[in-house]
């Protein structure tokens, strides 16, 4: 994505940005491959290659939103001071703290136009929904990532975990409803042998 500046120049860092993001995509992946096919774990099975592949590309996808994510705040910026440029011209040249605190009030100001205009739009809304979306899919693929090197050294994982939870609660609740039963049963005999 390359962002462009009112004069119709890109911005600075936008090609940066995208040329950058060209070349990391493959090292990325490169390296995430080479480190599941070098494990003496047995983590280079197929289906923790294709993990790590899909880790790659998250990690590579939630960069070019970040890049985006940049630009809009770039863009927020340029907004902010080229208002504040615009109204502080108006004000009086006026070396008084009751003007100074005018002028911090009216950047303030602009920046905050500057800010409802730019994450109102489309864009920002998509780039920002991504960014939670990576994020959500890159959490769930590190459990997968840790889940796996727990079962390759012969750990417990949090599913198994988590199961083994589940029983013992429900091993519990059948053994208080069994204690309730036999007491119940016993003041039940008490009361019949008087």
């Amino acid at each position: 994505m390359e962002s462009e500046s009112p004069a119709g120049n890109p911005e600075p860092g936008a090609t940066a940005c995208g040329a950058g993001w060209d070349s990391f995509g493959p090292l990325l992946r490169a390296l995430c491959s080479d480190a599941a096919r070098a494990g003496p774990l047995g983590i280079a099975r197929p289906e923790s290659l294709r993990a790590w592949q899909h880790t790659a590309d998250l990690i590579l996808q939630w960069c070019q939103l970040q890049g985006q994510m940049l630009l809009h705040w770039s863009t927020v910026a340029r907004n902010a001071a080229e208002k504040f440029n615009l109204s502080a011209r108006e004000l009086p040249p006026d070396p008084a703290p009751t003007n100074m605190r005018r002028l911090y009030d009216l950047w303030i100001d602009c920046a905050e136009q500057a800010y409802a205009m730019e994450v109102h739009t489309d864009e920002y809304c998509r780039t920002q929904a991504g960014l939670i979306n990576v994020m959500a899919a890159l959490s769930v693929e590190q459990r997968g990532h840790l889940e796996r090197l727990a079962r390759s050294y012969g750990m417990p994982t949090q599913t198994e975990l988590d199961a083994l939870r589940a029983q013992l609660r429900q091993m519990q609740a059948e053994l208080r409803t069994g204690s309730q039963r036999r007491r119940k049963g016993s003041h039940r005999g008490k009361r019949a042998g008087r």
